[in-house]
């Protein structure tokens, strides 16, 4: 029986990780952005030879979970862990 894999699972096969090569990527991702093995994809594109991960944008919670439910994330000037910009989809706003 074969295991259901996810589209991050399957992006990381040599079927579809070359394209990744030579590029520029902005990812639009939240803390649930995982493969099976609960590794976040910005990591896994960081480990990418020939990848570069230029920008993230991320929904209220953040890209990590750093904001709690109903709080308004800011953009933030980069990623603590990476160094690469975040950019905000939810913004400051007041519920």
């Amino acid at each position: 029986m074969s295991q259901v894999q996810t589209g991050l699972d399957r992006l990381f096969t040599p079927e579809y990780l070359p394209r990744l090569q030579g590029r520029n990527i902005g990812l639009c991702c939240n803390p649930t952005t995982v493969n099976r093995q609960f590794e976040h994809a910005v990591d896994l594109l960081m480990a990418v030879e020939g990848c570069h991960l230029a920008a993230l944008f991320g929904p209220e919670h953040g890209i990590r979970s750093e904001a709690q439910y109903m709080v308004g994330v800011d953009d933030q000037p980069i990623d603590p862990q990476t160094g690469i910009p975040i950019y905000s989809l939810y913004g400051n706003q007041e519920a």
